[in-house]
């Protein structure tokens, strides 16, 4: 391993002198430009010192081509929490919060037009309870459905503390075609309230079969991964994991049933603990479309400074194109191990990418 690298690629540098928070970023080969979206509250940056949203396009030289804020005015977004490539690659599709509901926004990549702004509001004359909102992410948007040949929007989120599933028709007056309600265990029956920690942040599709797709993230307290039909909505398989809380990232593999994600075990988060977290174990995990979880591996070294709690976390995967059988991980590590003796040995972050072949097998680091 390399302690820097060599040479800086793309110094671009966005944001203001408050929080800038990056959750999205993509890069399109249709349009040639690199997309990013998140939630900033600098008013150095955006219109004002509270919750924008802001999605900008660079080019693969670092030379801006055009950027956007948005709030709870107008398309009303003030957080970008996700997004993902509709199903013909033709727009990329945001979700997050406006108004304090979630919200779907489909965009032209080459110019940050909209094609479809969507938000979800409960209606029930009878409630007179507000329901309260999360958004993690969970998207996607189906040009031609494999039965119908209609465009669907597909999101998940969750209301009143429960998770909601939801398939939109995606038409100038869109219509829920189905919704999914996931159950939850009362505090009566599971007190540990480790089992209703949840975070769709997900959803996927098989390149091998166009009748399912995937939400991925967690729930009851565990990284999940489940496969749903999409006709009806109907759930195939869940599955869970004992040694992942969080999953930061997921990749199908092009022509393939075998899918990858990374992630985090949370230390400390286990049942009969605190929410709080002070120590992180990575996590990489291949599975096939049945649920069978190929292998998982857990990374993880020795803090620099001993009284210190690991910190070893994965926030991406991807695949070689050209060569689906290798794994490429994005890693943010304080191990010693991965540094030389000429290196800082605080208790500092490391960037770090590891290459695997398709049976987990580490085939270099920098």
């Amino acid at each position: 391993m390399t302690d820097q690298c060599e040479y800086k690629l793309l110094p671009i540098y966005a944001g203001g002198s408050s929080d800038e928070r990056v959750n999205c970023i993509k890069y399109d080969p249709l349009s040639g430009l690199i997309l990013v979206g998140g939630n900033t509250t600098s008013d150095n940056f955006a219109p004002a010192a509270n919750d924008h949203a802001f999605i900008f396009a660079i080019d693969l030289a670092g030379n801006w081509q055009w950027g956007k804020f948005y709030y709870n005015v107008s398309y009303a977004f003030s957080n970008v929490a996700g997004c993902r490539f509709s199903s013909d690659s033709s727009s990329l599709t945001f979700h997050g919060m406006g108004n304090s509901q979630p919200v779907v926004m489909d965009l032209k990549t080459s110019d940050g037009s909209i094609n479809r702004y969507l938000s979800m509001e409960y209606y029930a004359t009878s409630s007179t309870v507000v329901p309260i909102y999360q958004s993690f992410g969970a998207v996607y948007i189906d040009q031609s459905d494999y039965f119908d040949s209609l465009s669907y929007v597909y999101q998940a989120f969750i209301m009143n503390n429960k998770i909601q599933l939801t398939r939109v028709l995606n038409t100038a007056n869109p219509v829920v075609d189905w919704s999914f309600e996931f159950s939850e265990f009362t505090a009566t029956e599971k007190p540990d309230d480790k089992w209703r920690r949840k975070e769709p942040k997900f959803i996927t599709t098989d390149p091998t079969n166009p009748q399912v797709f995937y939400l991925s993230g967690r729930y009851q307290g565990k990284a999940s991964v489940m496969q749903f039909t999409k006709k009806q909505g109907n759930m195939q398989w869940w599955t869970s994991f004992n040694q992942l809380t969080y999953i930061q990232s997921i990749i199908e593999v092009p022509g393939n049933s075998i899918f990858y994600g990374c992630g985090d075990y949370d230390v400390n988060d286990a049942f009969g603990t605190a929410i709080t977290t002070t120590a992180y174990t990575a996590g990489i995990f291949k599975m096939d479309n049945d649920g069978s979880v190929k292998w998982m591996m857990t990374i993880s070294g020795t803090n620099p400074v001993s009284s210190a709690a690991n910190q070893d976390r994965c926030f991406g995967v991807t695949v070689d194109n050209a060569n689906t059988g290798t794994l490429t991980a994005l890693l943010q590590v304080k191990m010693k191990e991965v540094r030389s003796s000429t290196y800082n040995p605080g208790n500092y972050y490391d960037t770090v990418l590891m290459q695997f072949d398709s049976s987990g097998t580490v085939l270099g680091a920098v």
